[in-house]
Order: structure tokens, then C-alpha cells, then sequence
């Protein structure tokens, strides 16, 4: 079981094409790539890949999920892609791989099953559906959302304010999907005052050890009162 390696380097090739035309456009964040683009390669894979007619369809699956994560991992390379980014986009993926797997499985054995058919041609329909979100204002979700969280202190004002004071650090447990994002290595905190601006230096290795990239997040202290205080991100390159 296999596929011929000029097909495969053809389907990293129109991968890479369509996703760096896509992450350069307004429809970076849609689904046209975290659901359309997984589903097609996974299509296309499925019908140039070669099968033994005794192999089992768990073989096949399996044999399909490897040569997809193939093209993943070189089109995440030709793409220069971080290894954050190719952690968070590797489940989605694999979903809708999977989706396209399971359509070409069943166009397969089609006519076996009188409901094949509709399920087969249900599974893009559903693709198309979730495609269309983020392509025009009226199959856009909302991307902006509000948090607020309330929590009682025994503690004075003042107290709270001299702990906010603080120097800041990050030395507590933190999950193990959290690990994948780096901490600030380095920080100016400066005072709780009125104007003063705290800042945040990041560094982050795109590709595990090297590739490195800096960025920093500046947080201004916008307003003060006793028992009130506001702040505003006025730059984020983290």
C-alpha cells in the first residue's frame, strides 16, 4: 500500500501553494484552512493511494494518516510554520482527514448499501456548510468575546496593592499544554503608578532550538484609584 512519491510531492506542492495564498490573505483565520484544506488533501490522497484488495479499512486508514501527516510535516516545513502552531493545528487536521477518509470509503463501497450514497455526499455537503464560515459578514461568527471573573479577598486594599507591587514571576505548575508557550524570559515591572508601563520580553525557538524570534508585550497602568485599578496592552509583538 503506497502512493507514487510525484504524487505525493505534487499534493505538498498544490498544499503549500493554496495555504501560503490563503495565510496571506483576509481568510488566514477561516476555515477554508483548518477544514476545507485537510479535507481535500485527505480526498486526494485516498483516490491516488494504492490498495491491496485483501488489506483491511483500518489498514488503510492507517496507511492514509501516515502518508497525511507526511504532507502536514513537509508542508508545515515549506511553510516555515512554528512548532506551536503545528501542535494547535495537528488535531483539526486529523478530524478532517479523517472526514475525508471516511467519504472516499464510502464512495468505495458504494452500491453495497443503499444508504451509502447519501452518507457519502452528506460528508462535503457538511464540510461546504462549516466552510462558509468567516468567508462573508453574514457566516461570520462573532470573534470578539468578554470574561469576567469576581473573586473575594480578606485582604485590605492596601494589602492587595502591595502584592500587585510585587516583582513578577512565574515559578507555579503549569499544565502541560500551557508548557508549549513560552514564559517571559525577561521583565520590567516597574511601579503600580498612574502611566507607567510594565513590559514583558519574549523569546520563542519557531523550530524547537533555533529560528528564534523576540517580541514583547507592553502593559501601560491606565488608571489608579483606592480601590480600583485599570490597565491597557498598548503593544503586543509576544
Amino acid at each position: 500500500m503506497g502512493i507514487s512519491w510525484k504524487w505525493l510531492l505534487l499534493v505538498i506542492g498544490v498544499s503549500t501553494l493554496a495555504l501560503r495564498a490563503l495565510l496571506d490573505s483576509n481568510f488566514a483565520t477561516s476555515t477554508l484552512v483548518y477544514v476545507a484544506i485537510p479535507f481535500v488533501i485527505s480526498i486526494a490522497l485516498a483516490f491516488l493511494t494504492k490498495h491491496s484488495e485483501q488489506s483491511s479499512w483500518m489498514m488503510r486508514y492507517l496507511n492514509h494518516m501516515r502518508i497525511a501527516t507526511i504532507v502536514f510535516l513537509a508542508t508545515s516545513a515549506f511553510l516555515f510554520e512554528g512548532f506551536i502552531c503545528v501542535a494547535m493545528f495537528m488535531p483539526i487536521y486529523y478530524v478532517f482527514v479523517t472526514v475525508g477518509f471516511a467519504f472516499a470509503a464510502l464512495i468505495y463501497g458504494k452500491g453495497e448499501d443503499p444508504t451509502d450514497t447519501f452518507k457519502a455526499y452528506s460528508l462535503p455537503v457538511l464540510v461546504l456548510i462549516m466552510t462558509s464560515e468567516g468567508l462573508v459578514p453574514a457566516t461570520t461568527m462573532d470573534r470578539v468575546g468578554t470574561a469576567t471573573f469576581v473573586s473575594e479577598s480578606p485582604l485590605s486594599a492596601a494589602q492587595l496593592q502591595a502584592n500587585m507591587a510585587r516583582p513578577i514571576t512565574f515559578d507555579s505548575e503549569r499544565h502541560w499544554c500551557l508548557r508549549l508557550f513560552p514564559l517571559p524570559d525577561q521583565i520590567a515591572a516597574g511601579t503600580l503608578k498612574q502611566g507607567d508601563v510594565h513590559k514583558l520580553h519574549f523569546t520563542y525557538n519557531r523550530w524547537f532550538f533555533t529560528n528564534t524570534h523576540t517580541g514583547e508585550m507592553h502593559i501601560k497602568i491606565a488608571k489608579v484609584s483606592d480601590d480600583h485599578i485599570r490597565t491597557e496592552k498598548t503593544r503586543n509583538q509576544s
